[in-house]
């Protein structure tokens, strides 16, 4: 969860970042520091890309927009299975084994 709220900042921060592109055309140290941002928020966005592969497997769907309620929702249903003990029946056993 804590990756997907990172995800949001550095998606901000790249916002602000092609507004600071217009403003670097003249000024040298602005394009350094543009570039070096650029880069950050490239390789976060393909963290996210995996994070959302992840995700989309597993649940079968990924939310178009990450919200505070949604990620709220995710942390509730991650407590809810780490609370619920795995259990096999023998029954389930034997049948599986007969097929």
């Amino acid at each position: 969860m804590e990756i997907l709220k990172l995800m949001g900042m550095y998606r901000e921060a790249y916002y602000g970042l092609q507004l600071l592109n217009k403003a670097s055309k003249t000024e040298k140290k602005l394009q350094v520091t543009a570039n070096e941002t650029g880069g950050d928020y490239e390789y976060y966005t393909r963290k996210a890309w995996v994070i959302e592969n992840i995700l989309l497997e597993r649940q079968g769907f990924f939310p178009e927009k990450i919200t505070a309620r949604v990620l709220q929702y995710m942390e509730e249903q991650i407590q809810k299975s780490k609370k619920k003990t795995m259990k096999i029946s023998k029954v389930q056993r034997q049948h599986r084994r007969e097929a």
